[in-house]
């Protein structure tokens, strides 16, 4: 075996602080190679060494603006059918609890309800109950968008009735 002695003294010396570093011994070198106490070699090896408890990381209820479970539930029921492929069922989770981290459970049902009824790809029959956490994760902030725009415009200048009434009518529409 070669110990860190003999390798630094194989090394040719290129400067002075090499130099200093051949001279020194193994513990100086490496602090982790200093021997073991005696006592401390025979807790080790009889595996009596007590050891601090490991703390496991939980993960922060207050930081989860939404129940998992329940959002997973609300997507198997409007989509008809729950996974079963764990892989899915994985990836559909680990969507879910990043959609709850970011969303309330106010915005789901709004959030589903336009995919379903007025976006041009999800409302159509064959894409509407493929609709889960993935996708509702990644539509999520396109689609508050679009119903936040729609919230300040009024009805009225949405179907072109603008023209024909008054602001007072304009202002009894509700939204």
């Amino acid at each position: 075996m070669v110990t860190p002695e003999v390798a630094l003294q194989a090394m040719p010396a290129k400067d002075d602080a090499h130099v200093d570093q051949i001279t020194m011994s193994s513990s100086e070198l490496f602090p982790a190679s200093v021997p073991l106490s005696q006592q401390e070699a025979v807790k080790r090896a009889s595996g009596n060494v007590t050891r601090k408890p490991r703390e496991h990381k939980k993960a922060d209820e207050t930081s989860s603006k939404c129940d998992t479970k329940e959002v997973h539930s609300r997507i198997n029921a409007r989509r008809g059918y729950a996974l079963e492929e764990r892989v899915d069922l994985i990836r559909e989770n680990q969507a879910i609890k990043t959609w709850c981290h970011l969303h309330a459970l106010e915005e789901l049902d709004p959030v589903l309800d336009y995919l379903q009824q007025r976006d041009p790809y999800w409302s159509k029959p064959e894409n509407k109950y493929r609709i889960g956490g993935i996708t509702l994760l990644k539509e999520t902030p396109r689609v508050l968008a679009t119903l936040e725009k729609r919230k300040q415009q009024p009805q009225a200048l949405l179907y072109g009735l603008a023209p024909t009434l008054t602001p007072d009518q304009l202002r009894a529409i509700p939204y």
